[in-house]
């Protein structure tokens, strides 16, 4: 059965006034309960997005800090590290404003040095840092925000500590822009970023800590060595000491790395033995920077333990050494006047004298109170070296040494390193038939030099490596000059060619004296030079093992003379 019509118009009359009343009231009550949950969740939202967003550019910061190099000398040019943005000096900040409020947002006048004792807001740490503040800071898709870097030295402990900067005296306060003051007191940094994000509170801000330590570059910029010691001489004084001497000795190097640094090291002669002993010729040694010259220095004999029964130097002297290391350019001497060691005209005790028993075997027939090696004091004509080149005028010594570095930078710039080389007659064994040596030994005149040569994109290597010695020995007929070794005209046999059953006088054979002996042969000279580096060595233009000379087979004598090598690298 189907609603009468009368049924069906009292169905769509729909709601009464009271009805709709109270389902109005009904629906204000449920909203005035939910609206602030609402209202609070919009504005946590909110909050969030603000804090992601600022712990984002708080993290890239602190990467963009950590690509940066950690430290570049102020000496090595215009090389920008971490600590000329974000540790500059110790000229005392602005006291910063804390708390809420426009006036509380950071300001980049805040920016500065803050000591332990000074203001600071309740997000920056304790202990001495260094406030930067950039605002604003533009962050694409961001919003406009404002940043302090808070930077602090800490010590590489387990748990590390703030490390407060040299501030006096005034002189030696850091100074990341300066020299020789710009050297950071620690290695390691502990950074604090805080990014604010509502410019009208200035409370709102959000904070991330990191620490970074020091990573060298991969690369240095610029590598320039050199070294040199003209006469190397080693052995067994009995089965428990060793002897060693080295004379003519430059070693020179200079690097531009994460700093400039140079040092110029040159002793015309050191003997040492194993219990301690030490006989030391002029000696000088400079290392930059600050920037270091010395000039020359003199020194008279020296003696081991006294006397020269076993080692000992006549009149020596050191010249031009020095170091630079300005506007990232290491330098050592330089090529018209290198540093310099040497025996000079007129030394005493032959130059150098060494031995290494006072009670040789009676089968060398050495002659009494004379050294198994010696310089020959009567001979000077050296020639005067200038530019790594020996040229026509004398220069008198017995034995020199020489070397520079030289970096220049420009247009076209270069890195060039030499050490040279020379000596007069080097005398072996001398004996009652060979008064003046069983063996005469003397580099005329050696060199190494390594050179980096740069014009616009293109680089230049050179490496160059000559000798020029001459070896002599005792005949019965007089003394016998079969071989002057070249660089280029030294054959593979060379020294080695020679028999050791060679007579040399009183009966006796150079294998007598002679355990083996070799001079360098052409293939045996380095030369490398490729893409940015070059590499040249002389490893011993001539080496000699003699025989015991006692009946311990330790007491044999090692002689080298003339080992020089060099390097430059322009990586800039």
């Amino acid at each position: 059965m189907y609603p009468s019509p009368e049924a069906r118009l009292r169905d769509d009359r729909g709601f009464t006034l009271i009805e709709v009343m109270v389902a109005l009231g009904l629906f204000l009550v449920v909203t005035a309960a939910v609206l602030p949950q609402v209202i609070a969740g919009l504005k946590a939202a909110g909050t969030a997005r603000d804090v992601t967003q600022a712990k984002g550019v708080a993290q890239a910061q602190i990467e963009r800090m950590r690509n940066m190099p950690f430290y570049v000398g102020f000496s090595a040019g215009d090389y920008r590290d971490v600590l000329d943005t974000y540790y500059r000096n110790t000229s005392a900040a602005s006291s910063p404003v804390c708390g809420s409020g426009a006036s509380a947002f950071p300001q980049a006048s805040w920016t500065g040095y803050v000591s332990g004792s000074a203001t600071r807001c309740a997000y920056e740490p304790s202990g001495a840092f260094y406030r930067k503040v950039v605002n604003p800071v533009q962050a694409p898709g961001l919003g406009v925000f404002s940043m302090v870097i808070d930077t602090q030295f800490m010590t590489s402990e387990a748990t590390p500590t703030a490390v407060t900067p040299t501030t006096t005296p005034a002189s030696r306060a850091y100074d990341s822009r300066a020299a020789v003051v710009d050297v950071p007191p620690a290695m390691q940094l502990a950074t604090t970023v805080t990014v604010f994000y509502d410019p009208r509170r200035g409370d709102r801000y959000t904070s991330v800590y990191s620490q970074i330590d020091r990573v060298s570059p991969a690369t240095p910029l610029v590598v320039s060595e050199a070294e040199v010691t003209a006469v190397r001489i080693s052995s067994a004084t009995d089965p428990t000491t060793t002897l060693s001497m080295d004379v003519g000795v430059v070693n020179l190097s200079g690097e531009l790395f994460s700093g400039s640094r140079v040092s110029a090291f040159a002793n015309a002669g050191v003997a040492a033995d194993s219990l301690g002993a030490q006989a030391t010729a002029a000696s000088s040694n400079a290392v930059a920077p600050p920037d270091v010259s010395i000039g020359t220095t003199n020194a008279v004999s020296s003696k081991l333990n006294g006397s020269c029964t076993f080692a000992c130097f006549g009149n020596s002297q050191t010249v031009g050494v020095g170091a630079s290391a300005s506007n990232g350019l290491p330098l050592a001497g330089t090529p018209t006047a290198p540093v310099q060691a040497s025996l000079p005209q007129g030394t005493s005790n032959g130059g150098f004298s060494y031995s290494n028993t006072q009670s040789p075997q009676s089968s060398l027939r050495l002659a009494a109170g004379q050294p198994m090696v010696s310089l020959d004091g009567t001979l000077t004509d050296k020639s005067r070296v200038q530019n790594c080149a020996f040229d026509a005028s004398s220069d008198p010594a017995v034995l020199r040494s020489t070397g520079y570095l030289n970096t220049t930078k420009g247009a076209t710039s270069t890195v060039d390193a030499c050490v040279t080389a020379q000596s007069s007659v080097i005398r072996l064994f001398p004996t009652d038939f060979a008064p003046d040596g069983v063996v005469r030994i003397t580099l005329k005149q050696a060199r190494t030099r390594c050179t980096v040569t740069t014009s616009g994109t293109t680089r230049t290597p050179t490496a160059v490596a000559d000798f020029t010695a001459t070896v002599s020995y005792k005949t019965p007929a007089g003394y016998s000059t079969p071989l002057t070794l070249t660089e280029t005209t030294a054959k593979a046999s060379g020294l080695a060619s020679i028999p050791l059953t060679t007579v040399v006088g009183g009966g006796l054979t150079l294998g007598d004296y002679i355990g083996s002996w070799r001079s360098l042969s052409a293939s045996d000279v380095v030369r490398t030079a490729a893409g940015k580096d070059a590499e040249a060595a002389l490893q011993g233009v001539v080496s000699i093992d003699t025989v015991p000379t006692t009946g311990d087979e330790t007491s044999v004598i090692s002689l080298q003379v003339g080992a020089l090598s060099c390097k430059a690298g322009d990586y800039r």
